[in-house]
């Protein structure tokens, strides 16, 4: 404790409790919130200007040799001057304010996590994750619509009920249900399609083509989960709501697995990620003999993404708040299925959602407006391929999905494809 307010002190960092100074600190998980572990320091009696700097204190110099004195320079306004900075970061970052962003963040994840955990233990449901509200809203500011969704992508990503694979997990620890209704898997019992297992983004072996109906249903709770959190969402009939996931259902996913692609492999891999630790090689020297018309139509949708998306995300490299506000500028797209008010909703939401990221790449190009305009565009170009994919994906995932589990189809994967092949229509 006394470690930890003193490193505080002295490098003058500054902390912010997003659950309103309120969190139970507790030796086991101290590090949940930072903002909270420094009030109890302060409270318990912990004085801050009792703390030295590293600069002043005499007994840190005494503990340095004879070699560190003489090749210690002091701050002399000379460009040559050596800082007493700690040693915290290796690498040097452009802006310091950006690494203070980046570890927030991951602790608010690893608080959210925990606080997913100590919900799901109090209160089984079959709920989406979005109704237990652990991340909260945000403003309407690009930076904090920015922070959310980030927060609510890696909450989707990582939070896990087991450690059981769902490719291979077998009941009672692993179970999938795809006679459910659609409406029911969307909004109300997702997790009765199959528990919340490791999404696993790792390539660690070929694709089984027979487990695609484990993925999809994975998938599907990932999409629910996700879309829970979206508010704009809300504003939607129930009729409108339902039209839209379904519509954009195809999209948003293989956007999802090209982005998981991008972050978890190098460009020369050529490798798609499947989840479960799974991967479909681009390579015909790897190649697994798979059924001809899955081979075929899986490989010419994964091989267009790949060329359209993933090595142009490569090369731009995509940051994770651009990808996230693409696959909502993805999701609220106007479909002629829709009711005029809910493309109305929809049309401001995609509005919104460009407007983010505009501010977000205009603020990364503060200096350079030019640059900012050509990476705008160069960004939105990455989600054409996704609406040519989605006209001609349907026949194959349906295959896949209905007849890849020993030909057993289920209630919710017919409603969903029947729905979808309507709207195409």
């Amino acid at each position: 404790m006394q470690g930890f307010f003193r490193r505080s002190v002295r490098y003058n960092r500054k902390y912010v409790c997003t659950f309103e100074n309120d969190c139970k600190i507790s030796n086991e998980y101290r590090n949940c919130c930072r903002a909270c572990r420094f009030r109890k320091c302060i409270e318990i009696g912990l004085d801050p200007k009792m703390v030295h700097s590293d600069r002043s204190c005499d007994t840190v110099l005494k503990r340095r040799t004879g070699e560190d004195r003489e090749n210690r320079h002091y701050d002399d306004g000379n460009e040559t001057s050596t800082s007493m900075s700690p040693p915290l970061i290796e690498k040097q970052l452009e802006n310091s304010q950006d690494f203070e962003e980046h570890q927030q963040l991951n602790l608010w994840h690893a608080t959210n996590i925990i606080k997913m955990h100590q919900s799901f233990q109090l209160r089984q449901d079959y709920l989406p994750l979005g109704t237990r509200n652990i991340v909260g809203l945000y403003d309407l500011n690009a930076s904090s619509v920015l922070r959310y969704y980030k927060l609510v992508d890696r909450l989707v990503t990582d939070y896990h009920e087991h450690e059981m694979n769902h490719l291979i997990g077998v009941p009672p620890f692993h179970n999938v249900d795809l006679n459910v209704g659609l409406e029911a898997g969307f909004f109300t019992e997702p997790r009765h399609v199959c528990q919340r297992s490791k999404l696993d983004w790792s390539p660690t072996y070929p694709l089984p083509i027979q487990c695609f109906p484990r993925i999809w249903a994975r998938m599907f709770v990932a999409y629910s989960d996700w879309t829970s959190h979206i508010p704009e969402l809300k504003k939607l009939s129930l009729e409108d709501k339902t039209q839209l996931l379904v519509s954009r259902l195809t999209s948003v996913w293989w956007h999802w697995i090209i982005e998981k692609t991008v972050k978890h492999t190098c460009k020369n891999q050529r490798v798609i990620l499947m989840t479960g630790g799974s991967y479909l090689s681009l390579d015909e020297d790897n190649e697994v003999v798979v059924d001809h018309n899955v081979q075929v139509n899986l490989r010419k949708s994964c091989e267009w993404l790949y060329d359209e998306v993933a090595k142009p995300s490569y090369e731009l490299q995509v940051t994770e708040g651009e990808f996230a506000l693409l696959r909502l500028i993805l999701l609220f797209s106007p479909s002629p299925s829709l009711s005029p008010e809910g493309n109305r909703t929809v049309r401001e939401a995609q509005n919104f959602y460009r407007s983010v990221l505009s501010e977000v790449v205009c603020q990364a190009y503060k200096s350079d407006p030019l640059s900012a305009s050509n990476r705008l565009c160069s960004l939105m170009l990455l989600c054409t391929p996704f609406e040519h994919m989605a006209q001609f994906e349907t026949e194959s995932m349906a295959l896949l999905v209905l007849y890849g589990s020993q030909g057993l189809a289920g209630q919710l994967p017919c409603e969903y494809y029947a729905m979808r092949t309507k709207s195409l229509i």
